[in-house]
């Protein structure tokens, strides 16, 4: 919807995660339309959901792993691989 507001001339720009994205603009059939520009903050961050509906103790085992990955660079390596081209 955002997207489409900026070719409409009701915004100036998108801000949203590369991985969504790049498949918003292919699946609304928007390649060519909108320039795709890097944009690096310092707050950016990536988060994790859980249902509340999760047995309890799978927040903080997810919690741990993710730090896990984090810390061998097995996480990076992971988003490297699904980053769009």
């Amino acid at each position: 919807m955002n997207l489409k507001k900026l070719l409409e001339g009701r915004g100036r720009f998108v801000y949203h995660n590369d991985f969504a994205l790049v498949d918003e603009i292919k699946r609304d059939n928007l390649v060519g339309k909108v320039k795709l520009f890097p944009a690096h903050f310092v707050t950016e961050g990536r988060y994790m959901v859980v249902s509340k509906k999760a047995a309890p103790g799978v927040r903080d085992k997810l919690r741990i792993a993710i730090e896990k990955l984090g810390k061998s660079g097995e996480l990076t390596k992971i988003f490297q691989a699904y980053k769009p081209k």
